[in-house]
């Protein structure tokens, strides 16, 4: 196991780019998709071993019950919370070390 797996855990550079996405707000796949500049199709594998992982759910939009919204889930919150909290330590380490 590598120094940045250690710290990400199981997540993939893509996949915590993606869930801090949605620590913003929620998405459709569309729209997340695009953030990550990837297929609807790449994106669904993404999101579907996430929920898998109880990372992340999908909703139906509040007001749009035909559009199906991905969120985080409290596990998935708490991941988000746990990688940027490293983040702000590794740049805090970095910017002392310079």
């Amino acid at each position: 196991m590598n120094y940045l797996s250690e710290r990400l855990g199981r997540f993939t550079l893509r996949q915590v780019a993606f869930l801090r996405g949605l620590a913003d707000n929620s998405m459709n796949h569309t729209e997340a998709a695009k953030l990550m500049g990837v297929s609807t199709a790449a994106l669904t594998g993404m999101k579907d071993m996430l929920v898998k992982e109880g990372i992340v759910e999908t909703r139906l939009k509040t007001g749009d019950r035909r559009m199906i919204v991905i969120i985080l889930t409290e596990k998935g919150s708490d991941a988000v919370a746990k990688i940027e909290a490293w983040m702000r330590e590794t740049l805090i380490e970095a910017d002392t070390a310079v």
